[in-house]
């Protein structure tokens, strides 16, 4: 499935407040795009190199020291960004 396709199944969900089929359906598919995953992991960097996300500067600096629950807000932001086109993935449709 297409990352434009994706963005418009997920604005409708949304819009419908349809949580099930984000968390069921839209985000296994969007999360299984390996242009996805590259650009995820740009973003975060590498366990061996792993890039300062939070701006904060007395918090968690990267997402690998992050607990899951914090790992899980910047995937969700991530892909928020991505499939409401406030993030453009380089070789993607958006």
């Amino acid at each position: 499935m297409q990352l434009r396709k994706l963005g418009r199944l997920y604005k409708e969900a949304i819009e419908q407040e349809d949580y099930e089929a984000v968390d069921i359906i839209i985000s296994r598919q969007f999360w299984s795009l390996k242009k996805v995953q590259k650009a995820f992991e740009k973003l975060i960097g590498t366990e061996d190199r792993p890039k300062r996300i939070n701006p904060n500067p007395f918090d968690t600096p990267t997402y690998y020291l992050m607990k899951p629950s914090e790992q899980a807000n910047v995937e969700g932001k991530f892909m928020y960004e991505v499939l409401m086109g406030e993030h453009r993935i380089e070789g993607g449709a958006r």
